[in-house]
């Protein structure tokens, strides 16, 4: 699960985040030490959607996107 974060995004130290051109359109990244995903970026927008477990205080968030089940 990511949470879309808009493109006004600043991280604390990015020592630790490697980034990986995933395709023409998005850029993913990855934790230099364990590999885990943390992010992806769309190039267009520099809109950023990260993922949800990276924060420590989730209380404000609003699900707001549906995703269909198809059958």
């Amino acid at each position: 699960m990511a949470v879309d974060c808009g493109s006004d995004v600043s991280f604390n130290s990015t020592q630790n985040i490697s980034a990986y051109d995933s395709s023409d359109w998005a850029q993913r990244g990855f934790c230099k030490n364990c590999g885990s995903h943390l992010l992806y970026r769309l190039k267009q927008s520099q809109q950023y959607h990260i993922a949800a477990g990276l924060f420590e205080d989730n209380s404000n968030f609003i699900f707001d996107h549906y995703a269909p089940i198809v059958e």
